[in-house]
C-alpha cells in the first residue's frame, strides 16, 4: 500500500457532525408550551391560534432535526392544562413528548394535536398551574437521560408576561427553580408572543439569554414566519470545532475557540440491512495474502512510497508523524495588506475564531487589541494554523470582522477573525488566457464595445441582493420530502418551492429591452444555439454518413434463453426491455408502467414456475 493511500485526501477545514458529536455530546432541547386559554386565541385577526403556531414550529423543528442532527434529543411539555401527565404527578403539567431523538412517531404525535379543538377537548385549560413545577419536570427529563449533552436548553412559548401576578409566593418559587436550572447548566430561553409583551414584568428574572442571543428581548413574534425564524437562529448549532492557543510571540499567547461557519450538506449514504430482520449490517475489512490466503493483522501491513525506483517503507506511526509538523494551535508569522488577498487564494472553507476567556484570562483584551489594529491598518494576519491533532499545518490569513449592532444596540454581526486557508506555491496553477483578435471574428472594435455596453446594461438591470439563507438545495429538499412521505405514511409527497429556477417573467419585466438589445448585437442571425447544440450532440453519436436506420437492431431473447435464465436464477440480469418484448411475444398483456419486479412476477406466472427464493 502506498503512503498516499494512508495519508488520504484530508479536509483540514471541515469536521463531520458525527465527530463533533462524539467529542462534545448532543444538544438537548425541551419545548415548554403555555396551554392556558389565552394561547387558544389567534395573535392576529385571521391568523391561526397561538398554540397551533407553536406546535407547528415544534413539528418543523423535529423534521429539521432528523435531517440535520438526528442524534439530538427533543422533548415537549405543556403547562396550564387541566389534565396532568408527568412522573411526579404535578397538577396541570403534561409531558407530550418524552426527551428522545426525533422520530416519525414524535412528529405524528405533535401533528395530531394541530387540531386545536382536539387539543382543548383532550387536555383542557387551567390557570392553577405552577411554573416552578413545569421547570422541575424539564430539569428531571435532562437528569434522567443517560446521554452526554453539549447543551441543555428549555425554550418557553407564552403570550402571558406575568403568569403569577397575584401570587408573589408562586413567583418566588419559579425564580428559585429557574436558578436551580441555571446552576445545573440548563439554559432557559423565552419566545414571547404577541404585541405588548413586557419582559420586565416577570420573565427577565427567569430567562438567561446566552451572550450571542441578546436580541431576544427586542423581538416579539406575532406570525408563524417570525416564530420559525427565531427558533432557527436559536437552535442553530454553534459547535466549537476546537480550542486553540494563539501564539503571538515567544512569551505572548492567548486562547481562542474555532467555529465552522459553513459546511456542505450532503444526502446520507445508504445503509445496508439484513433482509429478514431489517437489522443494520456491519462491514469488516480484512487483508490477506493472494498466494496463500493467509489473513494479516494490521501490524503485518506496511506502507510505501516509490522514490528513485525503490519502495521506501513506512510504518503507520511514521506516516502519522510526517503529518504532525507542529502541535495544534495558531502561530503568527506576520502581516500583509488586505488588498494582497485574492479571490483565487480561496482553497478551503473558512472558519471563525473568537477569544476564549475561560481558558486564558486576558485573551479577550489581547484579541480585541489585535483585531482593532488590523482593522485600523487594513491588514490581515498571516499565521500557521493546525486546527486539531493529526491535521497538517496550513498557512492562513486572519481577516478581522468588526462588530455590527442595530439601532437598538442588539448585536447583528459578532467581532472576530475569519480564518482563510491559503495555497502553497505548489498548489498554484497558471492557465494562460485565450485571447482572440477581433479580426478573427470579423468584428470591428466599435461592435465589440457596443456588445460590452449592452451586456453591462443587462447585468445592471438583473442584479439582486444575494443571501444564501434564501436558497435551499432542491435536490436535498426533494430527497427528504420523499423520505418524510414514506416515514409519515403520507399519500402524496409535499412539493418544494425551487427558488433556484429563474423567474423568466420577472426577468423580462426588469430587463426585457436590455436582453433583446444584447441578443440583436451578439446574434443578429437569430440562431437557436440550444437546438443547434442538441443536433450536433446527436450527430456525433453516429459515424459519418451513418443514419439511424443503419444501426443494427438488438436481437430479442429467445424462449430457450429465457428458460435457461429461469433455471439458473439469472432472470434479474435481464433488462426491462427484454422482459417486455418476451412477454408481448408470448401474448401476455403488459402495462407500460410496470416495474422490473412486476415484469419478473408476470414472467414466472406465465411460465407456471415458482420464483426461486
Amino acid at each position: 500500500m502506498q503512503l498516499s493511500q494512508i495519508l488520504g485526501d484530508e479536509d483540514d477545514g471541515e469536521q463531520g457532525e458525527e465527530e463533533v458529536t462524539k467529542l462534545y455530546g448532543r444538544d438537548g432541547l425541551v419545548f415548554l408550551l403555555d396551554a392556558t386559554a389565552s394561547m387558544f386565541e389567534p395573535l392576529l385577526s385571521g391568523a391561526d391560534e397561538a398554540i397551533k403556531q407553536c406546535l407547528e414550529c415544534v413539528k418543523r423543528t423535529l423534521m429539521n432535526k432528523i435531517i440535520s442532527s438526528d442524534s439530538d434529543l427533543v422533548g415537549v411539555v405543556l403547562f396550564g392544562t387541566e389534565k396532568s401527565k408527568n412522573i411526579y404527578n404535578f397538577e396541570h403539567v403534561l409531558v407530550l413528548v418524552d426527551l428522545s431523538c426525533p422520530s416519525a412517531d414524535s412528529i405524528k404525535k405533535v401533528e395530531s394535536f394541530l387540531d386545536v379543538k382536539k387539543l382543548a377537548n383532550e387536555f383542557g385549560h387551567s390557570q392553577a398551574f405552577l411554573l416552578s413545577d413545569a421547570l422541575w419536570i424539564c430539569q428531571h427529563m435532562f437528569n434522567n437521560s443517560k446521554m452526554k449533552f453539549a447543551t441543555r436548553r428549555v425554550m418557553i412559548f407564552t403570550r402571558n408576561d406575568d403568569p403569577h401576578a397575584s401570587d408573589p409566593q408562586k413567583q418566588r418559587q419559579a425564580r428559585m427553580r429557574a436558578e436551580d436550572l441555571r446552576e445545573s447548566g440548563i439554559h432557559i430561553e423565552l419566545l414571547a408572543l404577541g404585541k405588548g409583551f413586557n419582559h420586565s414584568q416577570f420573565y427577565n428574572t427567569i430567562v438567561q439569554e446566552p451572550e450571542d442571543q441578546q436580541y431576544a428581548h427586542a423581538q416579539i413574534s406575532e406570525r408563524l414566519e417570525e416564530l420559525l425564524s427565531q427558533i432557527k437562529r436559536r437552535i442553530h448549532k454553534k459547535r466549537i470545532v476546537s480550542h486553540l492557543r494563539f501564539e503571538l510571540g515567544p512569551q505572548l499567547k492567548m486562547a481562542v475557540t474555532n467555529y465552522m461557519l459553513a459546511r456542505r450538506m450532503r444526502k446520507p449514504g445508504p445503509v445496508k440491512l439484513e433482509r429478514e430482520t431489517n437489522h443494520e449490517l456491519r462491514t469488516r475489512t480484512v487483508s490477506f495474502l493472494e498466494d496463500t490466503g493467509e489473513f494479516l493483522l494490521p501490524s503485518d501491513v506496511v506502507k510505501f512510497q516509490e522514490y528513485g525506483g525503490r519502495r521506501i517503507k513506512f510504518s503507520r506511526d511514521d506516516a502519522r508523524h510526517m503529518k504532525e509538523v507542529m502541535p495544534p494551535g495558531i502561530r503568527l508569522v506576520g502581516f500583509r495588506p488586505k488588498a494582497d488577498l485574492k479571490a483565487e487564494h480561496y482553497v478551503h472553507p473558512a472558519s471563525f475564531i473568537y477569544p476564549d476567556e475561560e481558558t486564558v484570562k486576558g485573551s479577550t483584551c489581547l484579541f480585541r487589541a489585535l483585531m482593532n489594529q488590523c482593522i485600523a491598518k487594513d491588514v490581515v494576519a498571516i499565521c500557521w494554523f493546525v486546527p486539531r491533532k493529526g491535521v497538517s499545518a496550513r498557512l492562513v490569513a486572519l481577516i478581522p470582522q468588526e462588530e455590527v449592532c442595530n439601532p437598538q444596540g442588539i448585536q447583528q454581526i459578532p467581532p472576530g477573525f475569519h480564518v482563510i486557508p491559503l495555497p502553497f506555491a505548489n498548489d498554484l496553477r497558471e492557465v494562460p488566457p485565450e485571447r482572440r483578435s477581433t479580426e478573427d471574428d470579423g468584428m470591428h472594435t466599435e461592435e465589440i464595445e457596443d456588445m460590452v455596453e449592452a451586456a453591462k446594461m443587462m447585468i445592471k438591470k438583473l442584479r439582486f441582493r444575494f443571501n444564501p439563507d434564501d436558497f435551499e438545495d432542491p435536490v436535498l429538499q426533494t430527497h427528504w420530502r420523499n423520505i418524510e412521505a414514506l416515514a409519515l405514511n403520507r399519500d402524496s409527497v409535499e412539493s418544494i418551492n425551487d427558488l433556484t429556477v429563474p423567474v423568466v417573467e420577472d426577468m423580462d419585466h426588469r430587463a426585457g429591452e436590455q436582453m433583446e438589445e444584447f441578443q440583436k448585437l451578439t446574434n443578429p442571425a437569430g440562431i437557436d444555439f440550444v437546438r443547434a447544440a442538441a443536433f450536433k450532440k446527436g450527430a456525433t453519436k453516429r459515424k459519418a454518413g451513418e443514419t439511424s436506420s443503419n444501426q443494427p437492431a438488438k436481437r430479442p431473447v429467445s424462449s430457450d434463453e429465457v428458460q435457461e435464465a429461469v433455471r439458473h436464477g439469472h432472470v434479474e440480469k435481464m433488462t426491462v426491455a427484454q422482459l417486455k418484448d418476451f412477454l408481448i411475444s408470448e401474448g401476455v398483456k403488459v402495462d407500460s408502467h410496470l416495474r422490473k419486479a412486476d415484469l419478473i412476477a408476470c414472467l414466472y406466472k406465465h411460465l407456471g414456475i415458482q420464483p426461486i427464493p
